[in-house]
């Protein structure tokens, strides 16, 4: 298991479209465990609703802790979507 914190830097924040990319994007990894915090709220990252209801804000820090098989390949899609580099993707569709 593996927990980091970043600082999310979409500018728009943690609503619908980042949200389904993030989901969509993690059940493509072989993990047991995929939880976001933020506050005093967790979610389960694989889990659209519940990433929305989150609502992690731009320039806010969120608590990731992942744990499985592909844990570090999982960690390495999350730290590139938080410092904002699917953004482009992300509101292209």
């Amino acid at each position: 298991m593996i927990s980091k914190n970043f600082v999310l830097q979409i500018s728009m924040g943690l609503h619908a479209r980042p949200s389904m990319h993030m989901c969509l994007n993690m059940k493509n990894f072989d993990l047991d465990k995929a939880k976001m915090s933020y506050g005093d709220d967790t979610a389960d990252m694989t889990i659209m609703m519940e990433l929305l209801t989150l609502g992690v804000p731009f320039g806010e820090e969120a608590k990731i802790v992942l744990s499985g098989r592909q844990e570090e390949e999982a960690m390495e899609f999350v730290e590139k979507f938080f410092k904002g580099e699917f953004e482009d993707e992300i509101y292209s569709k």
